[in-house]
């Protein structure tokens, strides 16, 4: 037989001659090729390259030159893959295919857990033809010297519930599991293999996912070292994907590799990577972000707070997320925060009196949840701070108005310099659709005002008294009834700028020596809380006695 001319012939094998190969064989001409693919190891190359490019299909993906995207038909071309699975079978085994087979394994095993995916998603249609990759698979593994992870999934009755289990994803981690329990020989080239593929970006969102799963298990298995910089480079570029299920899933793996993470030089990389996720449209992905970013946090082995600011800002900005879930793990996680920088005194106070506004406000809020995360988190930053604050936050003590009124006369004592912004923060507060939170942010920029409202211009309050004159119009009675107290606070304050510049001057003055402590001003009946009128609790009774 002329092998030139039958490696000719062989080249010129089309998909459909891999689906028909089994129904043609009694074509001399298909029989010779056949013959010569199984018997010389020269041709074992380009036989594979070819099944490997057949592969890369997917069974019943068809292009749609219409829509220019991809529809869904099962007739005999686009079932290419699997044909090309069942040849795989024929051919892996071969000693002529050995060194062919180790050379193309990190393709071939990456590949077939492709298509192991995509067939269990067609199992109710292709019935039997669906067990072709897995079948494959398990040859690839036999005849890789790697017989024992195949008897260990065996035992495990792996290809069994890997058929019939929806989440496929758990079966390829339990693959790189078992295959790094065994320390097979080929994990650089697959390693290799799949950072080149990632980088390079595979074909379709399913694929990036099996790879991630593969790729972090394999490095979480075989690396105690810490996190080659390349592959940092790589996480992050999955964290931001467009695709919120790769985004959760990294996050969530990242969880499980926190240990050589936190070893890298440039961790805070990822951290501000993981930051930037909780602007994540996605409510699942921001939910994995707070958890990661708290793991890491715990597990740190050295001091990486510089970036403390910065992840106090971030929690910040979800405290007023519209998902109640989102909101009480921020704060949560705001205060352990807090707790674990208490050494750095001069970045942790600043930190406490950012996220102060919307701590105290959501004190109000209608879920449970955020009310106790508030509860919680300020109890670690008044103390912080040094306030005798915790006792309120007790439910047996608790009264919104008594803990504004402790707060803000903690606040005229030791950082009354902070009287403005807090002002400026609590002002966005009063256009929330929540009724909870104008009631709430109402009584506190009145506190504040009588506070500190010598130090606003005359500008900022002409803006609080524009703000305010509208919730006099609002369609809650509560809040019409606090906003009125409100704004004759800011009025009676725009009134003394009237006044002479040395009167002015002389009532700031005297404000800076002498400090006259808050009394009640709103006798607000909390909906989440426990005394009826501020005027039953104790601390007003020596308030008035002051």
């Amino acid at each position: 037989m002329n092998l030139t001319g039958t490696l000719e012939e062989l080249r010129k094998i089309t998909p459909l001659h891999f689906y028909n190969w089994h129904k043609h064989w009694k074509s001399s001409t298909l029989i010779q090729m056949w013959k010569a693919a199984c018997s010389q190891a020269s041709v074992a190359p380009h036989v594979l390259k070819t099944i490997l490019l057949i592969l890369k299909g997917k069974p019943g993906e068809m292009e749609d030159t219409v829509t220019e995207g991809k529809r869904f038909s099962l007739d005999i071309t686009n079932l290419m893959p699997l044909a090309a699975c069942q040849a795989l079978c024929t051919f892996l085994p071969l000693g002529s295919y050995r060194k062919a087979v180790a050379q193309y394994f990190p393709q071939l095993l990456t590949t077939l857990m492709f298509q192991v995916f995509y067939n269990s998603e067609l199992k109710p249609i292709l019935k039997d033809r669906a067990l072709y990759a897995q079948d494959a698979l398990r040859v690839l593994l036999n005849c890789s010297g790697l017989q024992q992870v195949d008897i260990t999934l065996m035992k495990e009755n792996f290809w069994d519930q890997l058929s019939e289990d929806l989440c496929y994803y758990h079966g390829v981690c339990f693959i790189a599991k078992t295959l790094s329990e065994y320390n097979f020989p080929q994990f650089p080239e697959t390693l290799s293999y799949l950072y080149k593929l990632s980088v390079e970006g595979p074909r379709r969102s399913e694929d990036t996912v099996i790879v991630l799963i593969f790729l972090t298990e394999l490095l979480n298995n075989f690396f105690k070292d810490p996190l080659p910089e390349e592959f940092l480079v790589l996480f992050i570029n999955w964290i931001n994907d467009s695709n919120p299920v790769v985004s959760r899933l990294i996050l969530h793996r990242i969880v499980h590799m926190s240990p050589i993470i936190n070893k890298t030089e440039n961790v805070s990389s990822i951290l501000i990577a993981i930051l930037d996720a909780f602007l994540s449209k996605d409510d699942n992905v921001v939910l994995q972000a707070l958890l990661t970013l708290r793991r890491l946090l715990n597990e740190l082995d050295k001091v990486t707070y510089s970036l403390g600011t910065r992840i106090g800002s971030s929690y910040c900005t979800l405290m007023d997320h519209i998902n109640g879930g989102i909101r009480s793990m921020a704060i949560r996680h705001f205060g352990q925060l807090v707790r674990d920088m208490r050494q750095y005194t001069w970045m942790v106070n600043d930190v406490v009196l950012e996220g102060l506004v919307p701590l105290i406000l959501f004190l109000e809020d209608d879920d449970k949840r955020v009310a106790e995360a508030c509860k919680y988190t300020l109890k670690i930053c008044t103390s912080q701070l040094k306030w005798s604050t915790s006792r309120l936050l007790k439910d047996e003590n608790y009264s919104f108005e008594m803990v504004v009124l402790n707060i803000c006369n903690n606040l005229i004592i030791s950082h009354r310099n902070y009287i403005t912004d807090l002002t400026s923060d609590t002002l966005r507060f009063l256009w929330s659709p929540r009724t909870y939170l104008k009631r709430a942010s109402v009584i506190l920029i009145g506190y504040l005002a009588k506070s500190g409202g010598h130090l606003l211009l005359r500008d900022e309050i002409e803006v609080m008294l524009d703000v305010i004159e509208r919730l006099l119009r609002d369609e809650d009675p509560m809040i019409k009834q606090l906003a009125e107290i409100t704004y004759d606070i800011f009025k009676k304050k725009a009134h003394k700028l009237t006044s002479a510049p040395l009167k002015q001057n002389f009532q700031k003055l005297l404000k800076l020596f002498y400090i006259k402590k808050l009394k009640p001003l709103y006798n607000y009946n909390s909906p989440n809380g426990q005394i009826d009128s501020p005027t039953d609790s104790k601390d007003v009774k020596n308030d008035k006695a002051l």
